[in-house]
């Protein structure tokens, strides 16, 4: 019975098509909530900055202190590098036999 017609006029068993929300449309709930969080983003961006040890404590932020530990504090730089120039691509892969150093030999430093 995998042909016959059910009520939505298609087959049963096939998939839905059209219907939803159009490709790229944001969602209303994540809207409210990110511009909610946005209101927060300089405080936040200020706060890594004081834990990476790149800004002044503040007193209108005292909670917020620098990273005692070095992997706290790589950990606050890349976070705001991350927000300031996007997180990096991911290495590609080649299989030449040559050093990196002769590859920038190469390339002209």
């Amino acid at each position: 019975m995998a042909g016959k017609p059910g009520r939505s006029g298609r087959p049963k068993g096939q998939p839905k098509t059209g219907g939803g929300s159009r490709k790229g449309r944001p969602n209303k709930a994540s809207g409210d909530v990110r511009a909610l969080a946005q209101q927060y983003g300089p405080d936040a961006i200020l706060g890594l900055a004081i834990m990476a040890g790149v800004a002044k404590p503040l007193k209108r932020l005292p909670t917020i202190k620098p990273a005692e530990t070095e992997p706290a504090k790589r950990g606050a730089m890349d976070s705001l590098l991350d927000r300031a120039y996007g997180k990096p691509s991911q290495p590609m892969e080649h299989s030449i036999d040559e050093s990196f150093e002769s590859i920038l030999d190469r390339l002209g430093r």
